[in-house]
């Protein structure tokens, strides 16, 4: 059974004091591929620690194996669900009185294991929708971009517009062209 996050049991009422839990914050950053990764296992990590990125505070060197692990079983699941495609989900064979019988690919259950693992790594890695709510990361404080919608209106209220002065010269600018 899974812990419920303290902000969850805040909204339903039910967080005490003595109940609080302090993850460990590890330190931002990006992991680092173990060498001799295959090229699939690093193309889908690449592509995992893309979608962990937009989220900030949430990808630290801590992560570094479940997201090999995770990227490994959706390598493998591509790649069994590539041989169904090309090769279809069953195949004949005799049987030893020499009737033909149908059997499943054995593409079949790894691609089965292989999602299971895959969709358990992507919830522990927060990705899933489900797993989205539960995360308590609090995204590093940002000043204000100089440039945000905010100062523009700032910056237009306080304005009251071009002055006689400037209104006269750019219109003898405009009749000097």
């Amino acid at each position: 059974m899974r812990r419920t996050p303290d902000r969850l049991k805040e909204l339903q009422g039910t967080a005490r004091n003595d109940r609080r839990h302090a993850p460990p914050r590890p330190p931002a950053d990006r992991p680092r591929a173990r060498p001799g990764l295959p090229r699939v296992v690093r193309l889908e990590r690449a592509r995992l620690i893309t979608e962990l990125a937009t989220m900030p505070g949430l990808l630290t060197r801590a992560d570094e194996t479940i997201l090999e692990l995770t990227a490994a079983a959706l390598a493998e699941y591509h790649q069994a669900v590539r041989v169904l495609v090309e090769q279809g989900a069953s195949y004949e064979c005799q049987t030893a009185t020499g009737s033909v019988m149908r059997r499943a690919r054995p593409e079949q259950a790894i691609a089965d294991q292989a999602w299971r693992r895959a969709v358990a790594g992507i919830r522990e890695l927060g990705l899933s929708p489900a797993a989205r709510t539960r995360i308590d990361v609090e995204p590093p404080a940002q000043p204000p971009h100089p440039d945000s919608l905010a100062s523009f209106r700032a910056q237009r209220f306080f304005d009251k517009g071009p002055t006689i002065d400037e209104s006269q010269a750019s219109r003898q600018a405009r009749q000097s062209l």
